[in-house]
Order: structure tokens, then sequence, then C-alpha cells
């Protein structure tokens, strides 16, 4: 074994020592890529119940405006069933004025 086999015989093992290292290195950064992806997906996740809770929100909001709604509805029903005063403005009395002939 001359030295030059001796220099081949130690390149061959620093490479291959460097291409484990690196291989290494690229696993590690996988792992730690696959824990940043758990972790962005608990603000994702997060986001989603914050748009059911808000939709449940806007429900209970929009049946308590019609509630409202309906409960004016009713009040202007019974204004329309029981007129006001002579000469009120809410009265609905529509009927023809006689004229006095004198």
């Amino acid at each position: 074994m001359d030295i030059n086999q001796v220099i081949q015989l130690v390149l061959a093992v620093s490479v291959s020592f460097a291409v484990v290292a690196i291989s290494l290195q690229i696993a590690i950064l996988v792992g730690s890529l696959s824990g940043m992806v758990k972790d962005a997906r608990k603000p994702v996740q997060n986001v989603g119940e914050l748009s059911d809770l808000a939709l449940e929100d806007y429900k209970t909001i929009r049946r308590a405006i019609y509630s409202v709604k309906n409960l004016f509805s009713a009040f202007k029903a019974l204004s329309k069933l029981f007129p006001g005063k002579k000469g009120d403005k809410t009265s609905t009395d529509t009927s023809a004025k006689v004229e006095n002939p004198a």
C-alpha cells in the first residue's frame, strides 16, 4: 500500500463521514419542519373554532333581531285594530269628513 492509496482511503472515509453528517442534519431539519407544521395547524384549528363561535353568535343575534321585529310588527297590527283618538297622528281613521252645511 503506497501513499496514494492511503490518501485515497482517507479521502473516501472523510467524504463518507461528510455525507453521513449532512444526512443527519437534513433528518434533523425535516423533523423540526414537521414540528413547525404541527404547531401551525393549531392556530388554523383555533381560527376554525372561532369562526364557528362567531357563526353561532350571528345566528343568536339574528334570531333576537327577528323576534324584536316581530314584536314591533304585532304592535303595528294592534294599532291598526285599535286606532287612536281623532286628530292623533297614529290614528288610521280614513273615514270621510262630514262638512257642516250651515
